[in-house]
């Protein structure tokens, strides 16, 4: 007596297909084992021949087998398909992929040990995905690369990289065919502007979630760095200001940090965010003034302008001026203005002297010794000033 038979489509945990690369639809239809006079499993698998790694897709006692189709998620490209029963192997099928292959095989006839054929067809997809490494989020500066990545398990046939942008179709990146991951900036897209969005996929045999960014302006580099050293020792007033190559577009800002070095290493000690210079001049002046020490800056453009780190500058201490009188001398007589005194300039450069607030001019009388003369009697004293090339006093006195 014959016996109908229905085939059972095994059931695959939900989160295999989570973790799965490849998807494999198949149909099937004919007769197995339908004069079978013993009640053994026939089984109907594909797999990896050499790994002798096999999924089940359907299996039957003796009897007449129905039409069927199903979809299987694999880890792996099956390369053979076969009918098993028991230890024995019936037939084995070898699958010949074709080259840079859409994923449709052609439909295969496989005989059962008692010769009833089975014809089977196979749509094989890869169940793929590409993630964003580098930027996270969809701005992008022109200045920076792109990196997009896919599992690295696939056959190299199925990474056929692709872009499209101005609704002008998808455009094969040929020089990344074959690689997991895409890296690629601005100048590699023909045509592509600042502020088009151009998107990204894999598509053979079947198409990958698509992922889009847009290019911003680099950050404008920088063309000089200006600086201006303390004048005074007394005085904290250095000052830094940034010539750039670009003026800023209407919607870009600037934001920068002032970081100072210390014993530990450079520290941010100043943020200043959305700042703007002029389009003319294209001048930027840090707008406070600054003490001794070397400095750095770092500034970024927004929307999205790649990082930019200047190179190290000093703002130098001034040299105090300071000076002591010496050897004073009375007028010879009363009324007389034959009184002198000596100033000695213990450290920095004099450039001006002054004697109860008139300007004079002293005798130099050596390396750093000068005398101012016509000096005469006064019950409160003289007030002596000495200023140098930048207006600065020796700042504890005023004799």
């Amino acid at each position: 007596m014959k016996k109908n038979i229905i085939f059972f489509l095994l059931v695959f945990l939900i989160g295999h297909v989570a973790f799965s690369q490849y998807k494999l639809t198949y149909s099937q239809s004919g007769f197995l084992n339908d004069n079978c006079s013993k009640y053994e499993d026939l089984v109907l698998e594909i797999g990896i021949e050499e790994a002798g790694n096999f999924t089940t897709l359907e299996s039957a006692n003796c009897g007449r087998a129905i039409q069927s189709s199903g979809i299987v998620y694999l880890n792996s490209k099956p390369n053979s398909i076969r009918f098993r029963e028991w230890n024995y192997i019936s037939e084995t099928h070898n699958i010949s992929y074709r080259n840079n292959s859409n994923c449709k095989l052609e439909t295969i006839i496989l005989a059962t040990t008692s010769g009833e054929e089975v014809t089977i067809s196979f749509n094989l997809t890869p169940n793929f995905i590409i993630s964003a490494i580098t930027p996270t989020s969809q701005l992008v500066s022109a200045c920076n690369k792109i990196i997009i990545s896919s599992p690295d398990t696939y056959n190299l046939e199925f990474y056929n990289w692709q872009y499209n942008f101005n609704s002008s179709g998808w455009i094969n990146l040929s020089n990344f065919y074959g690689k997991n991951k895409l890296e690629i900036g601005l100048s590699e897209i023909p045509n592509l502007a600042i502020g088009q969005t151009v998107h990204f996929r894999i598509s053979n045999c079947t198409n990958s979630n698509i992922l889009s960014y847009s290019f911003t302006n680099c950050s404008p580099k920088i063309q000089e760095l200006r600086k201006s050293d303390i004048t005074c020792s007394y005085l904290n007033d250095g000052s830094m200001s940034i010539l750039f190559e670009r003026k800023l577009e209407s919607y870009e800002k600037l934001n920068i940090n002032l970081l100072k070095l210390f014993t530990s290493g450079y520290s941010i000690i100043k943020d200043k965010n959305d700042q703007t210079y002029d389009s003319t001049t294209l001048l930027y002046n840090w707008p406070e003034n600054l003490d001794a020490g070397t400095y750095k800056i770092k500034y970024q453009i927004t929307p999205i302008g790649d990082p930019v780190e200047s190179a190290p500058f000093t703002i130098n201490p001034a040299t105090p001026l300071t000076f002591e009188l010496q050897n004073p001398k009375n007028p010879s007589c009363f009324g007389a203005e034959d009184g002198s005194v000596d100033i000695l300039i213990t450290r920095g450069v004099p450039k001006f002297f002054e004697v109860d607030g008139d300007s004079v001019i002293p005798n130099e009388l050596g390396p750093n010794l000068y005398r101012i003369n016509n000096l005469k009697a006064k019950p409160d004293g003289h007030k002596i000033k000495v200023t140098d090339a930048n207006n600065c006093i020796d700042n504890g006195k005023y004799d």
